[in-house]
């Protein structure tokens, strides 16, 4: 009977571990809503990434994602605007191909007590779970280990979703805590999908976005505002059928004075109306998606 017991406590065990330890992939059609943060000046633009395409390079595949807030790499000095990424499943690890090699993005095989040396700085490690909308899933906190300006810096890892912050860098905003006491210019995840099922974020939130086929790989300069400046019409040029988009105008300090709805078409043409001469920001949105967002000025 002690024997009994003992077999099925140990197969419980690891049962239950095996389950614990259940991988969630993060390159299975993944979607991301992401916005970014400044610390004046406007209001924050919300965006989509969509699900990348398969890309051969060399031995791997890799997807292929068009980046809507785009950085600029140090050397050489190139705006970043399409992502690449790979997974190894087997290990648990995510790269990013940076300057045409592989670099780590994301170890989620990582667990508390290990350390890890990303661009230069040593982190430590802790594992839990965090509760998101389809279940547990694993997080990774990683702290510096050395100090800056006084204080750690920190990264969060969120299995199957990536990060809070921007998902292709997860240290965007990491020093900002320590160096900038307005905050600078931040990315956040707001949302993740894999496919049509929502992962991460507010479900009332998010579900605006889903289907989250909103315009697929459009850049901001496929739509231009002219002329700009304006004088008693401002023409928006697609190169997508607009449906039921809107415009939103803000003005110096921030406060939204106009908007615009059911806007549809290639060309839509707005008149000027009442507003004074002055800049203005201008953010175009379709089914709850920044597509544009530009400084326009009205002479």
């Amino acid at each position: 009977m002690k024997a009994k017991l003992l077999f099925f406590a140990l197969w419980f065990a690891c049962f239950f571990k095996g389950v614990s330890q259940e991988y969630h992939p993060l390159l299975e059609q993944p979607t991301w809503v992401v916005y970014d943060l400044v610390s004046c000046c406007r209001p924050p633009i919300t965006k989509v990434i969509e699900a990348g395409t398969d890309v051969v390079i060399g031995d791997h595949t890799y997807k292929k994602f068009v980046d809507p807030f785009p950085q600029w790499s140090v050397t050489p000095v190139v705006l970043m605007d399409t992502i690449y990424l790979r997974e190894e499943v087997e290990t648990r690890k995510v790269y990013k191909i940076v300057n045409g090699q592989d670099e780590l993005l994301y170890d989620f095989s990582l667990e508390t007590g290990d350390e890890i040396t990303l661009k230069g700085v040593a982190f430590s490690v802790t594992a839990d779970e965090v509760l998101v909308n389809d279940g547990p899933r694993k997080r990774l906190v990683l702290e510096s280990i050395p100090l800056f300006n006084g204080g750690h810096v920190y990264q969060t890892w969120i299995e199957g979703v990536g990060t809070d912050a921007h998902p292709f860098y997860p240290d965007f905003f990491m020093y900002a805590p320590v160096y900038s006491s307005g905050g600078g210019y931040r990315v956040y995840t707001r949302c993740s999908f894999q496919g049509s099922a929502q992962v991460f974020g507010d479900p009332e939130y998010c579900g605006d976005f889903a289907p989250l086929g909103v315009v697929e790989n459009l850049r901001p300069t496929d739509i231009v505002f002219s002329p700009n400046p304006m004088t008693q019409t401002l023409t928006i040029d697609s190169a997508v059928t607009l449906e039921k988009a809107s415009l939103h105008l803000y003005d110096a300090n921030g406060r939204r004075i106009r908007t615009v709805v059911n806007l549809n078409g290639k060309k839509v043409t707005i008149a000027r109306e009442n507003l004074a001469s002055g800049w203005y920001w201008a953010e175009l949105l379709q089914n709850g998606a920044t597509l544009k967002s530009s400084k326009i000025i009205v002479d």
